[in-house]
């Protein structure tokens, strides 16, 4: 629960044998498939109902410090709710959004408190885009 500190996972259920990556929030036989991070952190996060409103699990990752990026397999006609954390800070961006292929432009600020719903329509990964400087989002559906 990082000491106290605010961040705290979902409550897990301990997979004997298995290690817990808590950046893409899966579980994992082996060491091994255990992503690598190959990426800059950011200090961003995307947060939401997919992921238990864990303020750490899925953090933007850069490889040119402008843009990050966060995949999440999401499931079909489902509703998600969500905001971004940007250093620290709550933010979000008071929009409804029906996922087809993509949407773009989202502008997330602290001064907006409502969270940003997302619709999905069909299965899969879902691309989270975040201009680190713009604090705009799209989401992609390939």
């Amino acid at each position: 629960n990082n000491n106290d500190n605010g961040s705290q996972t979902a409550t897990l259920e301990f997979n004997a044998g298995q290690y817990f990556d808590i950046k893409g929030g899966k579980w994992y036989t082996s060491l091994d498939d255990v992503p690598e991070v190959s990426a800059a952190s950011t200090d961003r996060y995307l947060v939401g109902s997919f992921n238990g409103w864990s303020t750490i699990a899925n953090e933007f990752m850069s490889e040119d410090g402008l843009v990050g990026y966060v995949e999440l397999e999401l499931e079909a006609n489902t509703t998600y709710e969500f905001k971004v954390i940007r250093e620290g800070k709550w933010t979000s961006c008071k929009t409804t959004l029906s996922i087809t292929d993509s949407a773009s432009g989202l502008v997330f600020s602290s001064g907006v408190s409502d969270n940003t719903t997302l619709t999905t329509k069909s299965a899969g990964t879902y691309v989270f885009t975040f201009g680190l400087s713009t604090s705009q989002l799209s989401v992609t559906y390939p």
